[in-house]
């Protein structure tokens, strides 16, 4: 649609960021009607569009031939009942999800998962999570666990197994929304490891932590608790050290440490 108005001089794209929504529409409704003139359709469109009412004019003073108006009705008509038919699938998708609504709840609390994606991760791994031993097997069920090649004492690396197809594409998009969510862990830990794998592998790792917060949190029916982007993961203290002496040094600090009871003694 936006093609077939542009060969008519019609920039719309121009001066709507949203060629397609409701004023958009209308302003394409009142071309192919062609009882207004390009001034008198920008007087009403001004309201709802940043765009000075000269740019609007100017933008949308084309030239529509009735066979151009014509298939902009058909398109019209198409947009219709496709988006009749998108509502008919979410109603679908509302009444399947019903009886899981607790867990669709609980998966909301999670940064980047809304409605839609909830659902299709409750598609694909149900709100049962007794079917899995734990987090790591649920993990790896999906394809998210990073592949294992060790040679002469180095990790090499590898692309992740292949596992469930639209868990993984579910949860990438979850996890690029969480990352740019403000204040929070997710936000934090992708910054850190897009220096050491780049964005695209950071946002896997991303994915699969995701996947490892929902499997507890549907596990045991706890909302999720926000860590904020301040949190410092306290499971792994000697790798956590050896990393800021490593950093030290590189300032050109002399660092020796011990653990705390050996420095009290």
């Amino acid at each position: 649609m936006i093609k077939l108005l542009e060969a008519s001089n019609v920039r719309l794209a121009s001066v709507a960021s949203d060629p397609l929504g409701k004023t958009g529409r209308a302003i394409i409704e009142a071309l192919i009607a062609g009882d207004k003139t390009p001034e008198q359709i920008a007087e009403t469109a001004c309201r709802r569009l940043r765009a000075p009412k000269g740019d609007i004019a100017l933008a949308i003073d084309g030239v529509l031939s009735e066979t151009t108006r014509f298939l902009l009705r058909q398109m019209l008509t198409h947009i219709d009942q496709v988006q009749a038919t998108l509502a008919q699938l979410d109603d679908r998708i509302a009444e399947l999800v019903r009886p899981m609504s607790d867990a669709s709840a609980l998966l909301t609390g999670l940064p980047g998962i809304d409605a839609t994606t909830a659902a299709g991760v409750l598609a694909e791994i149900g709100s049962d999570m007794s079917v899995f031993p734990s987090a790591h097997h649920l993990v790896s069920w999906a394809g998210l666990a990073p592949g294992s090649h060790e040679s002469a004492g180095k990790r090499k690396r590898v692309a992740t197994r292949k596992g469930s197809h639209w868990l993984r594409l579910f949860l990438v998009q979850a996890a690029w929304a969480a990352t740019h969510a403000k204040g929070t862990f997710w936000k934090r830990t992708f910054a850190r490891l897009c220096v050491r794998l780049g964005p695209k592998q950071a946002l896997v790792a991303i994915a699969r932590k995701m996947l490892v917060a929902i499997y507890h949190v549907l596990k045991d029916r706890t909302p999720y608790r926000e860590l904020g982007a301040d949190y410092v993961a306290t499971d792994q203290p000697e790798r956590r050290a050896k990393k800021l002496v490593h950093q030290l040094k590189a300032l050109g600090f002399d660092v020796q440490i011990a653990p705390a009871a050996l420095a009290t003694t």
